[in-house]
């Protein structure tokens, strides 16, 4: 059997850490290679790793709370063969797991497993909403492996076009895609970037549905100690930065992205430049993400909106938001929002611009609904500038750049 190495990336879930790596070291080959990288834990997890004697295992630990996807980069960059494989801490893997995912692999570039697990979240056509436990205290490992063992007679080769967590593919696709953006940190939102990538990148990807995980369901992240359906305050001021980022990024929102069966859509990246005299906070808030370029009226108000936000982000604020009058916009497409008629409808629209502009046919003035008034210039998109990621090391916020070489030119 080809060697794999296998990626557990851990923040204060100790017990389900532990608890995953078990997993894989009981139920698959020995000679494969398990990377277990914690991020500054402080629930005893660093000193379980530094305990473990297991020679098979590779330990790495960030010098504090960086986030997950600098881990993913650095574990993916630490693993010594082609293969690599990543999963959450709160996944329980069985045998067979390793051979589905080599056999899916010959076909393929980037490839995810089935996930199985309790009605956590809403039932979706990547994973099995089944209860064999909602914590490791009640799994009922005799009757997932039951029925895992099933699944694989029944289902042994079928695939289907889709992609979620968790996942596997080479150190050198991952290196051509220039890992996980960075602009995501501390977690969140990422994997949809990721997946977005690799369908641009034309490589040949699937969900691999005789390779099946348990999942307890984001114990780890989302949920606040135990009371599953509680989303921690944490968790919601992260899921609103990360989504905001992503909107800049690709200019709609992440959830546009997936289809009801879970495939992935593209949608066209235009240069949309926004025109908001007498603006205010709010309206920025609501509609800056969703442009290259918003122009103001008021430099206080530029400064106080570039203050608010550039903690929040990569993308350089003080260039995303510029001075009508100071700077002439070039943007491709120009939407200008009268204050005075900016309500419910008028965002929609907003939101909406790349599916409005690709039924527009070269360039022209549009007004819509009285409330956006478009200049189009040029509709040339951009979604394809965003494949190759170049924040692969570069950037961790309150961290000093530690030397690493990004992964594309290694």
């Amino acid at each position: 059997m080809e060697p794999i190495s296998f990626i557990l990336c851990n923040f204060n879930a100790a017990e389900y850490f532990r608890f995953s790596y078990a997993s894989l070291r009981r139920n698959l080959s020995p000679e494969h290679e398990i990377i277990l990288l914690d991020d500054g834990s402080n629930d005893g997890s660093r000193q379980w790793l530094r305990d473990l004697d297991d020679p098979g295992v590779v330990k790495i630990e960030n010098p504090e709370n960086i986030g997950i996807g600098y881990s993913y980069n650095t574990a993916v960059d630490a693993a010594k063969n082609e293969h690599v494989c990543v999963l959450h801490t709160d996944m329980y893997v069985p045998p067979g797991f390793d051979l589905a995912m080599l056999r899916a692999m010959r076909d393929h570039d980037f490839i995810a497993a089935y996930r199985v697990e309790p009605s956590v979240y809403l039932a979706s056509a990547d994973k099995l909403n089944l209860n064999f436990g909602m914590d490791m205290e009640t799994f009922d490992e005799a009757g997932f492996l039951s029925w895992n063992e099933e699944n694989v007679r029944t289902r042994q080769g079928q695939t289907q076009d889709a992609l979620f967590f968790p996942w596997m593919t080479t150190k050198t696709f991952y290196a051509s895609l220039g890992g996980v953006d960075l602009l995501y940190l501390k977690y969140m939102i990422d994997d949809d970037d990721l997946y977005l990538r690799v369908k641009l990148s034309g490589a040949r990807f699937a969900q691999v549905l005789d390779a099946a995980v348990y999942h307890f369901g984001s114990r780890s992240t989302r949920f606040a100690g135990d009371e599953i359906g509680e989303k921690s305050e944490v968790w919601k001021a992260q899921f609103a930065r990360s989504e905001r980022n992503f909107v800049r990024k690709w200019g709609v929102l992440p959830a546009r992205c997936w289809t009801d069966d879970m495939g992935l859509v593209v949608h066209p990246k235009y240069d949309i430049g926004i025109k908001l005299a007498h603006a205010d906070i709010p309206t920025m808030y609501s509609l800056e993400p969703f442009c290259s370029n918003i122009y103001v009226d008021d430099p206080d108000l530029r400064r106080d909106y570039v203050r608010l936000e550039q903690g929040k982000t990569v993308f350089p604020m003080a260039d995303r938001v510029r001075m009508l009058g100071r700077n002439e916009p070039g943007n491709g497409v120009l939407a200008t929002v009268p204050m005075d008629r900016y309500d419910a409808i008028t965002f929609q629209i907003i939101r909406r611009l790349p599916d409005i502009l690709a039924e527009v046919e070269g360039s022209g003035r549009f007004n819509l609904e009285n409330r956006v008034f478009l200049d189009v210039r040029d509709l040339t998109t951009h979604e394809a500038d965003q494949v190759v990621n170049t924040r692969c090391f570069s950037y961790a916020p309150g961290i000093p750049e530690r030397g690493f070489t990004p992964l594309l030119s290694r």
